[in-house]
């Protein structure tokens, strides 16, 4: 076996030097039945180097944790191991990419929806903390929606226009947002 065939990875031992299951580290379920690992809360760890061909059997890899952790016994003490329960902090970041995600402000109207630009603090705290970093519009009157809205097209024949600067529904006059046309250019 060549030695870049190993990796070595931090692995986890319960109070009676058993190779702890991998599912207490990693985001799996585990048929403990068949599972030759131990199922107590580690309390050791050490770094192991891993064959690249032998996680595809369990018992094996059971066997050669332990033949190698008799070999060379140099475990630590763990003061607090990471179950595979998210911490506080995960569970804050999947709210805030949820909130990003759903992007609904119901305060603000259906005009907001259609933009995909409104800061998704703002429907859950009502303040935006990073206001002068964030990419989202804080308001239906903000700039950042006005901009999306006449990137949408442009239409360069028409970029000396005042009311439009050529963007389709950019314009600022009432009487072209009603038509849903500018109707400087078109006159």
């Amino acid at each position: 076996m060549a030695d870049d065939d190993l990796t070595f990875m931090p692995w986890y031992f319960d109070q009676a030097n058993e190779p702890s299951c991998p599912s207490f580290w990693e985001d799996f379920e585990c048929d403990r039945n068949n599972c030759p690992f131990s199922h107590e809360v580690p309390k050791y760890q050490s770094d192991i180097p891993i064959k690249g061909d032998s996680s595809e059997n369990p018992v094996e890899l059971f066997t050669y944790i332990k033949n190698y952790i008799i070999a060379f016994p140099n475990l630590e003490n763990i003061h607090e191991v990471k179950l595979s329960q998210p911490a506080e902090e995960e569970k804050d970041f999947e709210r805030i990419n949820q909130l990003m995600n759903e992007m609904l402000n119901f305060e603000k109207g259906p005009e907001i929806f259609d933009s995909h630009v409104i800061c998704p603090f703002l429907s859950e705290c009502g303040n935006c903390i990073i206001k002068e970093s964030c990419e989202f519009a804080h308001s239906k009157d903000d700039q950042k929606i006005k901009d999306i809205e006449r990137e949408q097209e442009w239409y360069p024949s028409s970029m000396n226009c005042e009311c439009c600067k050529g963007y389709l529904y950019g314009c600022i006059a009432e009487e072209c947002k009603k038509q849903g046309k500018c109707i400087v250019c078109i006159s």
